[in-house]
């Protein structure tokens, strides 16, 4: 399998607007939807979700996560790792 355990979505902490906190995990992901970075950057786009598991198209990368890892506000998506850690993830497999 494709997912990507280490990746769960919990309420950011430090200075700033706190938008985790709001956001609704697990809450109607839908393909197209924009995918955020814990940080707030923008990181890709849904491509696909079945099953609970959401397919994520990060440039060239692709991989899956459990739709309840993520949490959704305002119209999009965000998981909790950055774009950077994602990437050292999927250069492990």
């Amino acid at each position: 399998s494709d997912w990507i355990p280490l990746l769960t979505h919990t309420a950011a902490t430090g200075a700033g607007t706190d938008t985790a906190a709001t956001a609704s995990v697990g809450a109607a992901v839908t393909s197209g939807m924009s995918v955020k970075d814990n940080t707030g950057a923008l990181i890709g786009e849904v491509a696909d979700v079945k099953e609970g598991v959401a397919t994520i198209k990060m440039g060239t990368d692709t991989f899956t996560v459990d739709t309840a890892k993520l949490g959704v506000a305002n119209g999009s998506a965000t998981i909790n790792a950055t774009a950077a850690d994602i990437r050292g993830m999927l250069k492990k497999k």
